[in-house]
């Protein structure tokens, strides 16, 4: 069956009762009954707007989803708009941890750098670089929103050692690490 692509995540619903459930490969499937799933996207193969999708969240009336360099926004699940995006003359950054707050959408870019947009991901501004020292690795693997913070989950690498970090702010600009063991160093 052509469902069998699809990760193992519940799907997304709309509040207009649409659902939608992303897979490997950019397959993004919706539905309006949850018994009937219709493709849109990429089946089998990636095409260059559908290439290494990742995510998919709702927020703001859309759909959101992760790609190779680029988001694709949905109102209905089926038709995606194509936003590419150009994040850093650093390097090829992508984004992941995609999230909706604050009537923004958000990611991480580069596992340190936050990224904010109010335009459905058609540009993007560089919100904070997170860093605790100068030579540490910082990988913040998830974003959240609890309606009054955000956090962050990841990991922080110095000499060589991994340790788990949670950063933490209310604004989504200034960031302060609550937890590594990084800090006992």
């Amino acid at each position: 069956s052509s469902l069998d692509i699809i990760r193992g995540s519940f799907p997304l619903v709309s509040p207009d009762g649409i659902f939608v459930i992303g897979g490997d490969k950019g397959t993004i499937f919706y539905s309006t009954t949850f018994n009937e799933w219709i493709s849109s996207g990429s089946q089998s193969t990636q095409t260059s707007e559908f290439q290494s999708c990742n995510e998919l969240v709702f927020g703001g009336d859309y759909y959101y989803t992760a790609c190779y360099r680029s988001i694709l926004v949905s109102h209905d699940g089926n038709l995606w708009l194509y936003e590419p995006y150009e994040l850093s003359s650093l390097g090829d950054i992508q984004l992941t941890s995609l999230m909706w707050a604050d009537d923004r959408l958000w990611a991480m870019g580069g596992g340190k750098r936050v990224y904010a947009t109010k335009n459905a991901g058609a540009s993007w501004s560089l919100q904070v670089s997170l860093q605790i020292q100068e030579d540490d690795d910082m990988d913040i693997d998830y974003l959240m929103y609890s309606g009054d913070d955000f956090l962050g989950i990841g990991t922080d690498k110095l000499d060589g050692v991994e340790n788990p970090i949670i950063v933490h702010s209310e604004d989504g600009e200034t960031w302060t690490v609550i937890g590594s063991s990084a800090m006992i160093y």
